[in-house]
């Protein structure tokens, strides 16, 4: 299941004012360069912690299982961590009609590191097609403001920041620095999707 962004954050993580501090530039001549730098370091710390740092929202489709038994898992991992909520499940039939799944018949389970869909005991899912037959909406997030994105992060994304604007395009240095691998490692989400 590959998330796809229907709502983007408000904003992003670090602010142009920090950046600018951090690489001790004092002047705003260089600001959509660096704007672009922010965006860049901020999708490059998210997709190696597989996280989503200020909240947005989310839109994944399941397929079904590929086995005899076919249906989907009574359990679905989100993804994106730290999960907030979903806002809806809908099942797609094999003629594309949309209905969306009453969520009565399952809880969302906020309390780990990873984010789930549990379906209640003696619930089980509607028939749909097999290719992309659930359509999840979650949202998640940190929360709405870059204040509340673990300071470690933030400066995972100073430094992705600083180490990409050193960058001249000669093609050196495709990995990211250890310096920020460690900074979001012990924020990494192990989920495997």
């Amino acid at each position: 299941m590959t998330p796809i962004i229907t709502t983007a954050p408000a904003a992003y993580p670090v602010s142009l004012a920090e950046l600018r501090t951090h690489l001790t530039i004092e002047t705003q001549e260089f600001d959509a360069r660096l704007a672009a730098l922010i965006a860049t370091a901020t999708e490059m710390v998210e997709a190696k912690a597989n996280r989503a740092l200020v909240t947005r929202a989310y839109r994944a489709f399941v397929d079904q299982r590929n086995t005899p038994e076919g249906g989907y898992p009574d359990v679905i991992e989100l993804p994106r961590a730290p999960l907030v909520a979903v806002q809806a499940i809908t099942t797609v039939s094999d003629t594309g009609a949309e209905s969306v799944f009453d969520p009565a018949n399952y809880f969302v389970d906020t309390s780990g590191v990873v984010g789930r869909v549990c379906l209640y005991p003696g619930a089980s899912w509607p028939a749909s097609r097999l290719q992309n037959g659930l359509m999840i909406d979650w949202t998640a997030g940190f929360g709405s403001t870059p204040g509340a994105v673990p300071e470690m992060l933030r400066h995972a994304i100073l430094v992705a920041a600083a180490w990409l604007y050193e960058q001249t395009g000669d093609g050196a240095g495709a990995e990211l620095p250890a310096a920020v691998v460690h900074l979001i490692a012990p924020h990494k989400n192990w989920i495997i999707a």
